[in-house]
């Protein structure tokens, strides 16, 4: 049995969803805690802060995200 592997980078930049297809932004960093990714960072306050450090980010628990595509994430109901 194979199982499928990826890497963190690969959620970097894809467009992240509300449970209703709402469109909230893109993936600017992944904070991760003993190898788990503990949440996400997205949006335009996320790349202003990523960028100048001087914004309040968005961000999201990893518990929030109900599923991880090639085109996207997205989050539980609620999940904002």
């Amino acid at each position: 049995m194979s199982k499928a592997v990826n890497r963190i980078s690969a959620f970097d930049d894809l467009v992240v969803r509300s449970a209703d297809g709402a469109r909230l932004g893109r993936v600017h960093e992944i904070h991760a805690t003993n190898g788990r990714i503990t949440e996400l960072v997205y949006g335009t306050k996320g790349l202003i802060e990523r960028l100048t450090g001087k914004a309040e980010p968005t961000k999201v628990a990893w518990s929030s995200v109900a599923r991880v595509a090639r085109t996207g994430i997205v989050l539980k109901p609620g999940g904002t």
